[in-house]
């Protein structure tokens, strides 16, 4: 009689007629298996079937926008002179330097003060403190080049403001405009003593052509009039750059207030060195703004090795 047995080594399950021994032999791994009419466990589970896990998918939350940039542990910290953070401090600095630039060289002019390098170390001071805040911090060594250079930039655009800042006030507290209407009334009663003493067609024409000119200038402002003898002085037709040229070329090194001091420098190069001093100071202590520390810089170079 045909019996159901169950191999408890590989679990195959077969039909097997009892022998005279009381057992079967397993077809499949030939083991010796007892057929007493009862369907036998395996004594262990079968060998499982070792497969592939598949890849775990990790699924974007919907409110996360699948094409967004994601963070890159492999790529190195963005740099605040990169990007838009570089555009950020130079356009802080430039509109920071150019506004206290132009009040300094106002206030200074006002109260007819002028110091050598005192521009120079505030506004370096000033703008390298609005460009380090517009950078988000000092530099670092990778990216001091760009730092110096953009804070140097907006310093010297400090610096040329308070020329400007000068112009705009001296102009209307210059006090050559009384003396010049009265140089003015004096040569016009000459031309017209010369106009009348003329016979030749030619020379009337000129002489009546100056005395127009001579009446143009006396209805001129005062401030208006600066500007013609800064013009008249420098040879340039522009009023600011020509009073920024005498300013630097031929104005006073030194003046302290109305009733102080002025030292004049001789030559054509005095004063301009002067200038050229106080550009590069500023230009200097800016650039120390944004540059990171010595100290710490120091201290990094002594862990590194």
């Amino acid at each position: 009689m045909l019996t159901k047995t169950l191999c408890p080594h590989c679990g195959n399950s077969f039909l097997a007629e009892p022998k005279d021994s009381g057992g079967a032999t397993c077809p499949q791994c030939r083991s010796f298996v007892p057929t007493d009419g009862a369907v036998h466990q395996p004594l262990s589970a079968p060998p499982e079937v070792h497969q592939t896990p598949p890849p775990e998918v990790y699924a974007v939350p919907a409110s996360v926008d699948p094409g967004a940039p994601r963070f890159d542990p492999t790529t190195p910290p963005p740099s605040y002179v990169r990007g838009e953070r570089l555009v950020r401090g130079v356009i802080f600095g430039a509109v920071a330097a150019v506004a206290f630039g132009t009040f300094f060289g106002a206030g200074t002019a006002a109260i007819r003060l002028t110091l050598p390098l005192l521009g120079g170390i505030v506004t370096g001071i000033v703008t390298g403190i609005v460009v380090r805040h517009g950078f988000g911090g000092r530099s670092v060594p990778s990216t001091r080049g760009r730092a110096s250079s953009a804070a140097a930039f907006c310093a010297a655009l400090g610096l040329t403001a308070s020329l400007a800042g000068g112009w705009t006030v001296e102009r209307w507290t210059g006090d050559r405009a009384p003396t010049t209407q009265r140089d003015l009334s004096s040569g016009l009663k000459s031309l017209q003593a010369r106009r009348a003493q003329t016979v030749d067609a030619s020379d009337r024409a000129t002489l009546d052509y100056r005395i127009r000119e001579v009446h143009r200038l006396q209805s001129l402002t005062d401030a208006q009039i600066e500007d013609y003898l800064w013009v008249q002085q420098a040879r340039i037709a522009q009023p600011l750059v020509a009073y920024a040229w005498n300013r630097v070329k031929n104005g006073p090194l030194v003046r302290l207030g109305p009733e102080g001091r002025t030292v004049y420098l001789g030559g054509d190069y005095g004063t301009a060195a002067g200038w050229g001093l106080d550009f590069l100071l500023v230009m200097w202590l800016a650039t120390r703004g944004v540059r990171p520390l010595l100290v710490r810089e120091r201290r990094r170079r002594y862990e590194a090795f």
